[in-house]
């Protein structure tokens, strides 16, 4: 629906000729039936695959608003800080078609966050409420696994999914609570390592005065394991530093997250994403006893 209007009609006749008559009498009509119920907001703003160097952004169709009006577009937001102000006209990026449930983002700096959120707009121009904030960096050659991607599995406990506390990588995270004295659960981050070298490791994760002060981290690397204790109540949404590791080729490095937390009883562990960003790529020789990798 439109705003009100008024509207006159008139009725004239045509012949097989094209002659037309003198017009009927004008009738005025107002349009009442003024909507001004906004459509319902996107709840699943998320990453998706993409080419290097870009922002792939997907989400799905929204519920039907009490109106029973589904969104005539979308209105995409982008911020360089968490918590942005979406409603102001510096943040507004692209006006998306209501038949579209994606977007590509091709103007975000290789080196940068950026901070996104879907608002829902009607034919009447009525806007919804915000969607969830996202933060996303373009494709690089960094391996950068989600908590959803299938390169994460929860390998040991109930891990819940929690997207309250912001600011989060992908759709959501996993959250458990911690155990003093042995471990009860296990997230296992295995990627498909491209070339062997050194790598450095990152976690994402956010931050809360329930987290843990030695939330536990064990990286896999060429030379065995290497336990990390990062306090969680702070330095959350950015990549927070595991460490400078060699890691060969295929899935035998990986980084495991676990809720074994000695100083941090009733507390939650939170699990989002890790990060492998490749420092020094060793050179392949060849001899006389085939091919082999420096890693020195």
């Amino acid at each position: 629906m439109g705003q009100p209007a008024t509207v006159y009609y008139a009725l004239a006749g045509v012949d097989d000729n094209g002659n037309l008559s003198q017009q009927s009498n004008r009738v005025e009509a107002v349009t009442s039936d003024f909507d001004k119920i906004p459509p319902c907001p996107v709840t699943d703003l998320s990453q998706a695959a993409s080419d290097y160097g870009v922002v792939a952004l997907k989400w799905s169709l929204p519920a039907v608003a009490e109106d029973g009006d589904y969104p005539s577009a979308y209105v995409l937001h982008r911020g360089r800080n968490p918590g942005f102000d979406d409603t102001h006209p510096q943040y507004t990026l692209a006006t998306v078609d209501g038949s579209q449930l994606s977007w590509v983002d091709s103007s975000l700096d290789i080196s940068s966050t950026g901070y996104y959120i879907l608002t829902s707009v009607d034919e009447a121009g009525n806007e919804s409420m915000p969607s969830n904030e996202l933060a996303a960096q373009p494709r690089t050659e960094d391996l950068i696994i989600d908590n959803r991607d299938p390169e994460c599995q929860r390998v040991l406990g109930t891990w819940a999914v929690g997207s309250t506390t912001p600011i989060f990588i992908g759709s959501d995270y996993f959250f458990i609570g911690t155990h003093t004295t042995s471990m009860t659960g296990l997230v296992e981050f295995r990627p498909e390592i491209p070339v062997a070298g050194y790598y450095n490791v990152y976690a994402w994760y956010t931050q809360g005065t329930n987290r843990p002060v030695d939330g536990l981290y064990q990286v896999y690397h060429r030379n065995g394991m290497t336990e990390i204790r990062l306090d969680q109540t702070q330095n959350g949404s950015r990549w927070n530093e595991l460490g400078r590791y060699y890691f060969f080729p295929g899935t035998g490095g990986y980084v495991n997250v676990g809720n074994y937390c000695p100083q941090s009883p009733g507390k939650y562990i939170i699990v989002d994403a890790i990060r492998f960003a490749l420092d020094s790529p060793s050179p392949t020789h060849i001899d006389n006893w085939g091919l082999y990798k420096d890693d020195e």
